[in-house]
């Protein structure tokens, strides 16, 4: 749908550009011939969205079997239940589920601000100007979830990280304990 209103709006431009009286801005129209690229960028982020939510599914079904706590001395600045990674885990769908949710209805805002160019063609170069600016500023609130939401998941990895190899020395070092007692 996107594509479409940026085609429109494309053939509009090239249709005014024929006449006699060319106002558009060279950078202007760079820019419009570049929005395909764009949107292409946002449909391979957006692409991966229903994967991942299976994958969290299946982490989250295999982490309810036997709940376990995080490292605890370690400085969590956006973990908010360290003390279960079941809870970890449901804290990130969460968040998954906001930051999907939020690019979902940007992704609509979006799209209703370019249903409204037709009706706006005289105006056509102000509105654009407007309305790509305000898209952005949709857009960046989208891409600031799916940041935090990545520094969730790599402070989440470098703590699992962490409490696995503590417990890895604690169980090799009950294990030397036992030999020890056994001989």
């Amino acid at each position: 749908m996107l594509i479409c209103a940026h085609f429109f709006i494309y053939s509009i431009v090239s249709k005014i550009r024929a006449g006699p009286n060319n106002l558009f801005n060279p950078n202007l129209d760079e820019q419009i011939e570049h929005q395909g690229d764009i949107d292409g960028e946002w449909e391979d982020l957006m692409v991966g969205g229903p994967a991942s939510i299976n994958y969290m599914g299946a982490l989250m079904a295999i982490a309810s079997r036997k709940d376990f706590l995080l490292k605890p001395d370690f400085d969590y600045k956006l973990v908010k239940y360290p003390n279960s990674y079941h809870f970890t885990l449901v804290q990130v769908s969460n968040d998954m589920y906001r930051a999907l949710y939020v690019a979902h209805t940007s992704m609509e805002k979006i799209q209703s601000h370019m249903r409204q160019i037709p009706a706006l063609i005289t105006t056509v170069l102000k509105l654009i100007t407007q309305y790509a600016n305000e898209s952005a500023a949709i857009a960046r609130t989208s891409l600031k979830r799916f940041e935090t939401l990545r520094s969730l998941l790599e402070e989440i990895v470098e703590a699992s990280t962490l409490t696995n190899k503590d417990n890895r020395e604690t169980a090799e070092q009950l294990a030397n304990e036992a030999e020890e007692l056994k001989k």
